[in-house]
């Protein structure tokens, strides 16, 4: 199945990032199950429970656009070498639905939510609204940036670029279509365990002047090991996809 890797940034994520765990983590423990701390998924599952799954290109420029978190004005993508892609989940229970969007882009941006939502609202009516779409990125480094309205991200792009824009926006909305109408009865299982050798703190020494009580909230040492992971099977018993969360800085 498709598989949805929300790599968060472990130092200083974005806001819209942040929102984003901690949203997702309690549609994940209050619609689906709880996760336990043994290491296997859970066999609970809801019968009444449909998910859609949908995925589409938003590479959009791959030569002469900055990409998106370097701020530096020499790093111009050149070429293409993989190609970025949106990633949606619809999730419905009881009659409430949420939508999850992972992007293989450094963040969102309030431009790209504000015109996503917009154009939703144009084709849906009120059954996709900014409080049950949350939409983040991968904070991958290596796709091209100059899709904000905030001049602060867009000085080392030199610019907007609407081009981009338009590809970023246009493949989240193909990728939330084609969710809509795969929409089925599907097993959710949730659960949590420890990922080791995986991550590392950029700014170990940094860290160390943190609060004593801050640091002791971490055990495993100076970086989260948390791994959490949502799997979606189909009532066949196929893998339909899966979405984790885990704290390492991706490029």
């Amino acid at each position: 199945g498709n598989q949805v890797c929300f790599a968060w940034h472990a130092m200083r994520g974005s806001l819209s990032a942040l929102l984003c765990v901690l949203v997702c983590t309690v549609v994940a423990t209050a619609l689906l199950v709880s996760a336990n701390e043994e290491q296997h998924f859970h066999t609970e599952q809801s019968s009444n429970f449909n998910v859609g799954i949908g995925t589409y290109d938003i590479t959009g420029p791959v030569q002469g656009v900055e990409m998106m978190g370097y701020a530096m004005l020499e790093q111009i993508a050149e070429g293409l070498n993989l190609r970025l892609r949106a990633r949606a989940y619809i999730f419905e229970a009881n009659g409430q639905r949420v939508v999850v969007v992972n992007l293989d882009s450094c963040m969102t941006m309030q431009s790209v939510k504000l015109m996503v939502i917009e154009r939703l609202r144009a084709k849906y009516g009120s059954l996709y609204k900014h409080d049950n779409v949350m939409i983040t990125g991968t904070h991958s480094h290596s796709g091209p940036g100059a899709y904000s309205y905030y001049a602060l991200y867009d000085i080392s792009s030199l610019g907007f670029s609407k081009e981009n824009f338009e590809a970023v926006v246009g493949g989240i909305l193909a990728s939330i279509d084609a969710a809509h109408n795969s929409m089925q009865p599907s097993r959710v299982y949730v659960n949590q365990g420890k990922l080791y050798n995986s991550n590392a703190n950029r700014s170990a020494t940094s860290y160390l002047l943190k609060p004593e009580s801050e640091r002791a909230q971490y055990p495993d040492g100076d970086t989260d090991k948390d791994i959490t992971v949502i799997k979606i099977v189909g009532m066949d018993g196929s893998d339909r996809g899966m979405i984790t969360w885990f704290a390492v800085h991706g490029t």
